[in-house]
């Protein structure tokens, strides 16, 4: 159930960046869309500032989503183990791969969004060294709500190290397990450098929350009868989400 949660949320995470975040920016800007898929969109050039808020926009949308949830997992304090559960790894993947994708980009490749949008700023260290502070506040912020989160999943009856390890591990994995493989039908000359990019967003990026294995606690605040148990429409949902993103968004939508 937990795999197919994360697995869900993961597609969800990242098609909302591209359909979403991309796309929505394009379009409320009055541009055109022409292309999208598991990496990449494409759309018609915008006026002024407006291609650089489309640039914007994926990460802006995985940040406002891992807060959003983040909310909604600590002020509504949903009773569903599943709820709780897929609130909680969606804050994790939004908030880690968007810190890092910010943080990170220009060091990757020139063409990504937050390097092209780093570079606006002169001298271009002080462009960089501008994403990195962002991207690492992003990064601070999600090693905490990630932590803080875990209090509603981890069960007083188990040892929380396990109950950890588990969690983590679980969410690390599932991350590379849907992203690598809908990396390897994104249409590209270059196989590689796909493949590539499908393991940097994925088990790269989020490696940075199995840091909080390291970290002893938190106290567990779920009951001993909280347990994840198969809800077949929420799985199902869940795992038609994940196989929509890879064998129909993985291989690009002509949207003209």
């Amino acid at each position: 159930m937990s795999l197919a949660l994360a697995a869900g949320a993961w597609s969800l995470m990242i098609g909302g960046h591209e359909l979403i975040g991309h796309g929505g920016a394009q379009f409320l800007l009055g541009g055109e869309l022409y292309y999208i898929d598991a990496m990449y969109f494409d759309g018609s050039k915008l006026p002024g500032f407006g291609t650089h808020l489309q640039r914007a926009g994926g990460s802006i949308f995985n940040v406002l989503l891992g807060f959003a949830c983040a909310w909604w997992l600590f002020r509504r304090e949903p009773r569903a183990p599943w709820l709780r559960y897929f609130l909680w790894v969606s804050v994790l993947y939004n908030l880690f791969q968007s810190g890092c994708y910010i943080a990170f980009g220009w060091a990757i490749h020139p063409g990504m969004d937050w390097a092209i949008l780093s570079s606006l700023v002169e001298p271009i260290w002080a462009g960089r060294a501008l994403v990195m502070a962002v991207g690492g506040i992003i990064i601070a912020a999600a090693l905490v709500l990630t932590y803080k989160g875990m209090r509603r999943l981890l069960r007083p009856d188990l040892p929380i190290r396990g109950q950890k390890a588990r969690l983590l591990v679980g969410a690390w994995l599932t991350s590379g397990l849907v992203s690598i493989p809908a990396s390897l039908l994104v249409p590209s000359d270059d196989r590689m450098m796909m493949l590539l990019g499908g393991i940097g967003n994925s088990l790269i990026f989020m490696a940075w929350s199995c840091v909080l294995m390291l970290v002893p606690g938190p106290e567990p605040q779920a009951s001993a009868a909280d347990r994840l148990l198969l809800r077949w429409p929420v799985f199902v949902v869940s795992l038609t989400v994940a196989l929509l993103y890879v064998f129909v968004l993985g291989p690009g939508i002509d949207l003209r």
